[in-house]
Parts: C-alpha cells; sequence; structure tokens
C-alpha cells in the first residue's frame, strides 16, 4: 500500500472508531412494521413516518425486505407490513396490502429449503398469520401448517417460569408471544434504557399492553435518531459493535490511539462474571459476543485469558450453543470460541478437540460453510478460518483457498447474489489469513482493492445479518469493508 493509501485508510479507521458509540443498526421492514400498529390512546398513530417507510420500500414484487432476496426474510417481512397497513383506510394501502398478499400467494413455499431462517420464524410467521386471519385477508394458511406445529413445539420445551423468574431470548420474541404470555410480567426485566431486549418490536409490544412510559420514552428515542423514519432490528449495541469493529481493525494492524478507551470498556464487562451480552445493558449473555470481547482484548494484549474458563457455561456434548433454548448451533459463534481457547491451548484440550471436529463437521464441499447469524456463506467461512487457521496445519483448508479464489467475479467482487463490498471484504480477509498456505494471486488482491475503494464510505450495505429479519449494523459492516480494502490495497501492490 503506497503513503497515501495508508494515511487515507489510517484516516478512516480513526473515524470509523471515532463513531463507536451506544451501537446502531438501519432500519428495517419487520421491526418498522410492528412500531407502525402503535396508537395513542386517542387513536392517533405514535409513529405516523413509519408508515411512509413501509409505503416507500415495497418492493415490486409484492413483498417487503432486505434488499438480497431471502425467502424467510420476505416472507416474514411482508406479513409482518401486510398486517400493519391492513386497518389504514388508504387507497395505497389497500393496494399494498392486496401486492403483499400477492406475493405471499404465489410462493408460499419458497422459505422451504432455503438455507436460513430469521430468527423466531417458526414462532412469528403463525403468529402473523393468525393477525391476517382474523383480518380477514386471503393467505394460504394451510401452507403453514407444519409452522404452526414447531411453534407449540418450541413453546412446549419452555420451563413454566421462564417468562417471569429470569431474563431469557423469549424477552426479544415478545412480539410474536402475547397470545401464549402475559406481557406484564416481563417489565420486571426492562433494560435501563426502557426497552425489553433492546428489541423495538419486543418493546412495543409491551407498551401496546402495558402504557408502560419508559417503553414508549425509548421508542420515541429511536424514532428521533432515525435518519429514515424506520426502526432497527435491535438497538443498542454497543458491545456487539465496540467488539467488532476493533477486532477487524486489529487484523489488519489498524489501531487508533481513541482505540484504547474502548478497549478498556470491554475489559470492564468481564469483570464480574467472565462474560458479555451485545450491549451493557442487555440482560442475558452470549458465547458469540463473549468470546469476540476475549478476541479483541487478547489481540490486544490484555492480560484476561485467565477468565477464558467463563466460556465453559455454554459448552454442549458437541458444540457450544449461543444462547439458551437455541435449536441448533452457530458456526461462526463456535468459531469464535475455538479461537478465543486457542490463546490458552493447553488450558483447554478437550474443548478445543471437539470445536475442531464440530467446524470441520459442518464444512460445505470441504470448503466452505454456512451460519444462522448471517446470509453470506462467505460471513462463516472468514470466521472460521481466523479460527482454525490458529490450531490446523494450514493444508487442511486448501480447498477453502481454491473456493475463495475461484469465486471471485469480474469485478473484483464476492457474493451468491451479485457481489457485495462486505462480502468481498470477508473473503479477502479469508485469504489473508489463509497466506501461510498459499498466497493468493496479488491480481486477485488489486481487483478486489479497485471494488473496495468505492464502498469505505457507502452510506449504506445490503442487509445480511439474521436478525427477525435481514439487518446491516453499520459501523460493523464498515469495518470489515475498510480492513478488507487494507489488505487488499496492500497484497495487491506487492
Amino acid at each position: 500500500m503506497t503513503g497515501e493509501a495508508a494515511t487515507w485508510t489510517e484516516q478512516r479507521a480513526a473515524e470509523l472508531v471515532a463513531a463507536i458509540g451506544e451501537g446502531t443498526t438501519e432500519s428495517m421492514a419487520y421491526a418498522t412494521a410492528f412500531a407502525a400498529r402503535l396508537r395513542h390512546p386517542d387513536g392517533t398513530v405514535c409513529f405516523p413516518q413509519t408508515v411512509d417507510w413501509l409505503r416507500q420500500r415495497q418492493w415490486p414484487d409484492g413483498s417487503w425486505g432486505g434488499a438480497v432476496p431471502q425467502p424467510s426474510d420476505r416472507l416474514v417481512s411482508t406479513l409482518a407490513a401486510v398486517v400493519a397497513l391492513a386497518d389504514r383506510p388508504d387507497p395505497w394501502a389497500r393496494y399494498a396490502v392486496q401486492a403483499g398478499i400477492g406475493y405471499v400467494q404465489r410462493q408460499p413455499a419458497a422459505w422451504r429449503g432455503a438455507p436460513h431462517e430469521m430468527i423466531a420464524f417458526e414462532l412469528a410467521v403463525p403468529h402473523l398469520l393468525g393477525e391476517a386471519r382474523e383480518r380477514g385477508l386471503d393467505l394460504p394458511y394451510p401452507e403453514f401448517d407444519d409452522l404452526a406445529r414447531a411453534r407449540a413445539d418450541k413453546l412446549a420445551r419452555v420451563p413454566p417460569d421462564a417468562w417471569s423468574s429470569r431474563p431469557t431470548p423469549l424477552l426479544y420474541s415478545l412480539e410474536v408471544l402475547t397470545g401464549e404470555f402475559d406481557a406484564a410480567p416481563a417489565g420486571r426485566f426492562l433494560s435501563v434504557n426502557g426497552s425489553l431486549g433492546h428489541s423495538p418490536p419486543a418493546t412495543a409490544a409491551y407498551w401496546a399492553a402495558t402504557g408502560e412510559p419508559a417503553a414508549l420514552a425509548y421508542l420515541d428515542g429511536l424514532a428521533a435518531k432515525s435518519r429514515d423514519g424506520g426502526f432497527p432490528e435491535v438497538q443498542p449495541i454497543a458491545t456487539f459493535e465496540t467488539a467488532w469493529v476493533l477486532y477487524l481493525l486489529q487484523r489488519v494492524n489498524l489501531r487508533p490511539t481513541t482505540a484504547w478507551r474502548h478497549l478498556a470498556t470491554l475489559r470492564r464487562q468481564l469483570v464480574d462474571t467472565g462474560l458479555a451480552a451485545i450491549d451493557p445493558g442487555f440482560p442475558v449473555p452470549d458465547s458469540d459476543d463473549s468470546a469476540m470481547v476475549f478476541n479483541t482484548l487478547l489481540g490486544a494484549g490484555y492480560d484476561v485469558g485467565h477468565r477464558l474458563g467463563s466460556l465453559l457455561a455454554f459448552e454442549g456434548d458437541a458444540w457450544f450453543s449461543t444462547f439458551p433454548y437455541e435449536r441448533g448451533a452457530s458456526v461462526s459463534a463456535n468459531a469464535r470460541v475455538l479461537e478465543a481457547f486457542s490463546h490458552r491451548p493447553a488450558g483447554f484440550p478437550v474443548q478445543l478437540a471437539k470445536l475442531v471436529r464440530y467446524l470441520l463437521g459442518e464444512r460445505r464441499d470441504g470448503a466452505w460453510w454456512q451460519d444462522k447469524w448471517h446470509a453470506s456463506a462467505h460471513y462463516a467461512t472468514a470466521q472460521v478460518v481466523f479460527a482454525l487457521g490458529r490450531v490446523l496445519p494450514p493444508g487442511q483448508l486448501a480447498g477453502t483457498w481454491r473456493w475463495l479464489v475461484d469465486g471471485q467475479r469480474g469485478d473484483g467482487s464476492w457474493g451468491a447474489c451479485g457481489g457485495t463490498a462486505e462480502e468481498t471484504a470477508y473473503a479477502v480477509l479469508a485469504l489473508d489469513a489463509l497466506s501461510a498456505y498459499r498466497p493468493a494471486p496479488s491480481t486477485t488482491f488489486a481487483a478486489a482493492a479497485a471494488y473496495l475503494r468505492e464502498q469505505v464510505e457507502a452510506d449504506a450495505y445490503p442487509e445480511l445479518w439474521i436478525g427477525k429479519g435481514l439487518y446491516t449494523p453499520h459501523n460493523v459492516v464498515r469495518a470489515a469493508v475498510l480492513a478488507g480494502y487494507a489488505v487488499a490495497a496492500g497484497r495487491g501492490a506487492e
């Protein structure tokens, strides 16, 4: 990388670290639809701007959801929007609802066999269909009978006292559980900011059921900060944003002086239990954020390795869970835990062997991985490469190297549904991590650098992160793109 390019990259990194705050995610259809339902006691709409947001962001095929078509995202987002707009008298709303219904009617089974499901998909779809049925909407209800059975089975496995005795991930999905649970007891777990699980839809449902002023104040605050009138998947996400941004920048030796303040904040979060959640105010810790905090701090030279044993709280027979009541394991979370334990390999030999066995067993075509928290195989593959590259001989990831090199598009990008900056960044970072096995051609990196240079300061990035719908944690994605550019520009000039 030339001196001018290095200076530019360092300046962008400093700006990005300076922008780390409470953690923000971009607006998305599912959350915005639940906010659009809310009414004051006098019947007026609480957030009229959300109605305009839904009006402006329906796709030509009648659906709502992320820019990269993903069937379960489009289904649950469309159902949420249709139900939110069904009671409105506006002619445009009636047309939008009919177009949304038409989308579901044309492809009710598109989500079957698709590689990803949204969070609580088996809870949300039957709930939204029940609300649509109450409104007389003409949807193919029998097509989803198996999801209704899956919902019933999932709820039957939840301990009777889970809702009221302690905070659980179920709080995050209150908006689709109001038929089974009284919302009021959940109030004991409101965060200091007035939210329920930092989830705008769950908090909206709680306020609608209880009228709690703190919950409405939280929603009002989100509305005031929204750049476009929509609502986000989750907010705040200070720990998630801080740890991911700093980790990604550290991978390419970018650590602005202002980063030390944020690193100290991450360190303080491990003091009590050795665990972390997506935000200091979030009530439920998880293995993914906890392991990323460890990896970020250890990478920066903090002596926190003696606390790694706290991650054993998530250990299962064959893998590590992310949250309680999880139906399936996360590849990226297990990779993150493996990377953390690899800093103290002598202390966790059994766990290291278990995690390696699990991750290799999840490998597709001997080359790549998919994950439950991100729609791109390039994201999952990069996280696994970062971890396995620390504990396996380089040659064992030869298939991954070939898959990455062969997968580059003509414009220098990577991506399954057209190239994206985020996926390109992960491919570049993974190839960089695999350089001990075999350096990728400099032309590969040069083409990627040319593509990424124009994307570092983009106003928005396609939604690829999996929540209740697809969403974008903007600063996290920007950090990945900047790190990818830094690597590509450096290696492309070699």
